[in-house]
């Protein structure tokens, strides 16, 4: 998978916002901020300002979101933390409930992904053993806030909305924080209906519709009644925690919850286009 060139797909109408988005607070944290008083600035919509560029620390879960899930190669590491190793920048990482850090699979899916363990390496052209992102579509939620380790975000707001914007496969998620509901129920999506709030310096965005496509990481799926609610806490002008709380009641046998954290990307850090199919050889050797 390749990067090329600046991106030129963002909608003229956030072209203002790109520009505005510069982040404001590129010095290190104040002895308030590291005493948890610190208090963010704010848009002129009055919005926390969390825009910018950031950079997560979740990426190592993307194969893997339960450490001993699956016996990997070295090679299949290559540019992973595993998830047992904790966050690059410290802090909770990983399944942080339940306790035992084990999803709460159903005892179908817990067969099922075994068996799609045992055949990714080599899925003989057959999609039901392959990770949705290696086939260059979307990533999910809340795997596209983890999907790779390597590649940035920029947050951007706007009067109304939020929008967090991927540089993986220039995803953006356009997320609505007047009180408006979710779409009709008809509705499916890769990455679902997104509808966010403001709880003081948490962005709460509740994700419903999805199409139960894509996977949480290599092996691990859900179904078409997932509901994922995440929390973005501002804990300093350089970092924001973050937690999943992920239901599926026709995979997992209780909710779940999953952690890390954003760090600020360093002043001058820009997104580039992700060609992802244009580099993409794991799929001519994979459906032979």
């Amino acid at each position: 998978m390749m990067c090329h060139a600046i991106p030129r797909f963002v909608a003229a109408s956030l072209a203002t916002v790109v520009l505005a988005a510069v982040p404001a607070a590129a010095q290190s944290s104040s002895t308030a901020a590291q005493k948890g008083t610190w208090t963010p600035p704010r848009t002129a919509d009055g919005q926390p300002d969390i825009q910018g560029m950031w950079q997560t620390q979740g990426g190592g879960l993307t194969v893997t979101v339960e450490k001993g899930a699956v016996t990997l190669l070295d090679s299949d590491r290559v540019g992973y933390s595993d998830v047992g190793t904790g966050s690059p920048a410290g802090g909770r990482f990983g399944i942080v409930e339940p306790a035992d850090g084990k999803l709460p699979l159903q005892p179908w899916a817990a067969a099922r992904r075994q068996e799609v363990a045992a055949n990714y390496m080599n899925p003989r052209g057959n999609f039901a053993y392959m990770d949705p992102s290696a086939r260059c579509v979307a990533a999910g939620v809340p795997r596209l806030n983890y999907n790779t380790p390597y590649n940035g975000y920029q947050f951007l707001q706007i009067p109304g909305y939020v929008v967090l914007f991927a540089e993986w496969n220039h995803e953006a998620r356009i997320v609505p924080i007047d009180g408006r509901g979710h779409v009709s129920p008809a509705i499916r999506l890769w990455n679902g209906d997104s509808r966010g709030r403001w709880d003081g310096n948490t962005l709460i965005v509740d994700t419903t519709n999805f199409n139960g496509k894509s996977w949480f990481d290599w092996l691990t799926f859900h179904s078409d009644a997932l509901h994922v609610v995440e929390r973005y806490t501002i804990v300093n002008q350089d970092t924001l925690d973050y937690e999943a709380t992920i239901d599926d009641p026709k995979v997992f046998t209780n909710p779940w919850k999953l952690a890390f954290s954003f760090k600020r990307a360093a002043p001058g850090y820009r997104l580039f286009e992700y060609a992802c199919h244009e580099g993409n050889h794991f799929m001519e050797s994979a459906m032979r």
